[in-house]
This record gives structure tokens, C-alpha cells and sequence, in this order.
């Protein structure tokens, strides 16, 4: 993912708005599968992009 970013660097600025959403649906998806209750979660992603690019992190 990082060569992608290389070669349209404009990408990256993209990135943190994706996050927010996606972060927002997996949150709903985790309550509903889970029966936990939303408040449990953090309101933002808790996780940089450089770790949530990174396949060796593991929260």
C-alpha cells in the first residue's frame, strides 16, 4: 500500500476521511454481531494509518 502512496501521493489526503467511515460501519457492524453496546467503543479510530497499512501490527 505504501508503493501506492508513492506513486499518487494525493491518495494519502484521501485516507482519513475513508478511515472515519469505515471506522463508523465496523463500529455498527461490531454492535450488531457482538450485541455490545456502542459506547464502548472509541468515538475515532484509535489506530494511526501508518499502523493500519502495517502488516506486522497487531492491536
Amino acid at each position: 500500500m505504501y508503493s501506492l502512496f508513492k506513486q499518487m501521493p494525493s491518495l494519502r489526503y484521501k485516507v482519513d476521511g475513508l478511515i472515519d467511515d469505515l471506522y463508523s460501519i465496523s463500529v455498527l457492524m461490531a454492535v450488531e454481531e457482538t450485541g455490545l453496546k456502542e459506547e464502548i467503543f472509541p468515538n475515532e479510530c484509535p489506530f494511526s494509518i501508518k499502523q493500519l497499512l502495517d502488516s506486522n501490527f497487531y492491536p
